[in-house]
């Protein structure tokens, strides 16, 4: 009997100590807070080779089902060192975002070897610099860009930032300029440009591509009934309820840099 009253208390010291390593890393990569511990312990025990941390990256960022490092194939991959380098990250839907080099991800290099939690925040530090990159450069070329075209090379979810920062400016320069009438000429362009997204539907498409038009059309059509009913109900100021009412997208300065709000 005291022999196993001794080993309760052996192992209720040993769960503690566990849970405190456990805690050690959460608090080191907040993420690791969605894991359970069974979970988190097969991600520390796999520290030596990135590569088979890889598959539970789904269960650390949503959208976030495979990475592209820079040797490959497996025997250039055996070498570790830079060869590791991860270079992209793949979605669950095949959708490919390459990343900055500014942010490099090197999961085998001296300081991350053994500290998994390290090469996943530079992970999570390239993706946001990455997008926020495409970002950038998706709104400086909508303007000037064909539609049709834009859509089917971009990042998917920054097609749709894009898309509603635009219709955001569209209608409040429409407002700002012309009143009401600028409204009535901006749906009649929305109308047409659902109209080539349509034909667009139509015609040959990538599976990724089309994934990205669906969900454009949704938000496409919903703008397009929010500004009938601008129309309709004669909005002319961008201080009118009706448009302050919407959800509406803008381009606002934070910490100093440019990103959508």
């Amino acid at each position: 009997k005291n022999h196993f009253i001794d080993a309760n208390k052996t192992l209720d010291i040993v769960q503690k100590g566990l849970n405190d390593y456990l805690e050690t890393k959460r608090s080191a990569f907040p993420r690791f807070y969605f894991l359970s511990n069974d979970e988190l312990l097969d991600i520390l025990s796999e520290t030596k080779d990135p590569r088979r941390v890889v598959p539970h990256l789904p269960k650390i960022f949503e959208a976030i089902c495979g990475v592209e490092m820079k040797g490959k194939t497996e025997v250039e991959q055996a070498e570790g060192g830079a060869m590791l380098d991860i270079i992209s990250i793949i979605s669950g839907e095949g959708e490919v975002v390459q990343l900055t080099s500014e942010c490099p991800v090197q999961p085998d290099a001296e300081r991350n070897r053994g500290n998994v939690e390290r090469w996943l925040l530079e992970l999570e530090s390239s993706m946001r610099k990455s997008l926020k990159n495409i970002g950038r450069s998706a709104i400086d070329e909508y303007a000037n860009a064909v539609r049709t075209s834009f859509v089917q090379e971009m990042t998917g979810m920054i097609v749709l930032a894009v898309d509603c920062l635009y219709w955001t400016k569209d209608i409040e320069s429409a407002m700002i300029s012309q009143g009401k009438n600028g409204v009535k000429e901006v749906e009649t362009k929305m109308i047409q440009e659902l109209t080539e997204i349509v034909e667009l539907v139509r015609g040959d498409m990538s599976k990724q591509a089309r994934l990205i038009v669906g969900a454009m059309v949704v938000l496409d059509v919903h703008n397009k009934d929010v500004t009938s009913t601008l129309v309709t109900n004669g909005v002319s100021s961008i201080h009118e309820f009706d448009w302050n009412s919407q959800l509406r997208y803008y381009e606002e300065p934070l910490e100093g840099e440019d990103v959508i709000l």
